[in-house]
């Protein structure tokens, strides 16, 4: 075989498998020719081998051209694509940050909600128990007003009979008692005289009389009075510690008494 340069080797075996045995059967053609005579016709053949190979190597070369920039354009793909892919990643892991934020911060809402629960419940049971204590109070502060209520009246009993008399010429005829029409209690009954007139004296105690509106309890009960004992002479009084001086001038008006226990 005819020796080959070493820059021809480096090429010889770049070329493909195919083409090295086609290109080594071509150089044993030429060795064959080279102990034989060289007719034209076969000088023509090997030269239209020559081309094809050339042809071929071109375009095997091209082919290669383009399997090296197919290679080139995957690697920049690939790179994109791993770049995107850590770029993801990143993203989940901000996510899962921020869930685990998230994840915290409803936990210390749900504590916080426990811990207003408990407080709202404590709370609700202090409230029970001012509820509780304000009815004694309520209780109480009744008693309380009960007891000066009666003991208003009390003292009504022994000083009203002296007062009336000096005061507006009424003469109580019987002792003062309380007395109860129709489920209700009269503070003050007793019957009396004015002018030579039969009257009926019914009386309220309270502890204060500051609006006008208080005597709608005592004229219904006179009213019953009224129809009871067909009696139309009644007079209301109204014994109080203290009295407006609006309600108290109201009441006149209506022709009632109104009695302050500093007065007698």
């Amino acid at each position: 075989m005819f020796p080959l340069k070493a820059d021809l080797l480096r090429k010889f075996n770049k070329l493909p498998a195919d083409i090295k045995e086609a290109f080594i059967s071509f150089l044993e053609y030429l060795e064959f020719l080279s102990r034989n005579m060289v007719r034209r016709e076969d000088f023509s053949e090997l030269k239209d081998i020559i081309k094809q190979l050339a042809e071929a190597q071109s375009r095997t070369e091209e082919r290669l051209e383009q399997l090296a920039e197919a290679q080139s354009r995957t690697e920049e793909r690939l790179r994109e694509l791993a770049e995107a892919q850590a770029r993801t990643e990143r993203r989940l892991e901000e996510l899962a940050e921020v869930q685990a934020r998230s994840e915290d911060e409803i936990k210390e809402l749900r504590r916080a909600i426990v811990n207003l629960t408990e407080a709202q419940s404590r709370t609700e049971e202090e409230i029970r128990k001012l509820y509780g204590s304000l009815g004694d109070v309520r209780r109480d502060l009744g008693g309380l007003a009960r007891s000066v209520s009666y003991a208003l009246e009390n003292e009504a009993y022994k000083k009203l009979p002296v007062f009336l008399k000096e005061r507006y010429g009424i003469e109580v005829l019987e002792k003062i008692i309380r007395f109860e029409i129709d489920d209700e209690e009269i503070n003050l009954f007793a019957r009396g005289r004015k002018n030579g007139e039969s009257i009926i004296i019914v009386g309220e105690s309270v502890m204060k009389f500051t609006r006008l509106r208080e005597i709608k309890p005592l004229e219904r009960k006179i009213e019953k009075i009224k129809k009871l004992y067909k009696h139309d002479n009644v007079v209301g009084i109204i014994v109080t510690h203290f009295a407006r001086k609006a309600a108290k001038e109201g009441a006149s008006r209506k022709g009632f008494i109104v009695v302050q226990s500093f007065e007698w």
